[in-house]
């Protein structure tokens, strides 16, 4: 079901007049504050465990040799997608499957754009099936050292 959906997504795309696609995809995301294409940002909003995560996926990517080219952070939804692309179906870390599942499953509603509702609808569905995506439990956050200490005022934390 998934592979047939996939093609009419696709088919429904190519039909589409690219400057059409590039304006949907401005008004649904660039344009609209509810919609984020940035994980961290749904996950953490502007608070200061954001920076710490973005860290952490940026290790993650760079520890499967994977490069990002230009300048959006690694956090970004399509290049978390092409990294998750680029590795072999056992190689893709359980916990970004299971974020980028919840993204999804989270947004999909709030996407102001059938196109891209569906997509999330479908991407969710494709991680979801994926057998890797796990609970999250509210606290269940990581409390790892931090790779820096914290100060304060001078003081030291």
């Amino acid at each position: 079901m998934i592979e047939s959906e996939t093609v009419d997504f696709l088919e429904y795309v190519k039909s589409r007049d690219i400057l059409d696609i590039q304006m949907e995809y401005v008004r649904c995301f660039e344009m609209a504050g509810s919609s984020y294409l940035y994980l961290t940002a749904f996950e953490y909003g502007d608070s200061r465990e954001r920076g710490n995560a973005l860290i952490e996926i940026k290790q993650m990517i760079e520890e499967k040799h994977f490069k990002i080219i230009g300048k959006e952070t690694p956090d970004y939804i399509p290049i978390l997608l092409e990294f998750m692309s680029s590795l072999d179906p056992g190689e893709v870390p359980a916990d970004i499957e299971t974020r980028l599942h919840r993204y999804f499953s989270k947004t999909v509603d709030k996407v102001n754009s059938d196109m891209y509702r569906n997509i999330f609808a479908l991407l969710g569905r494709v991680l979801e099936e994926s057998g890797h995506v796990r609970e999250i439990i509210p606290g269940d956050v990581d409390t790892g050292e931090l790779p820096f200490p914290m100060k304060y005022d001078g003081g030291e934390y």
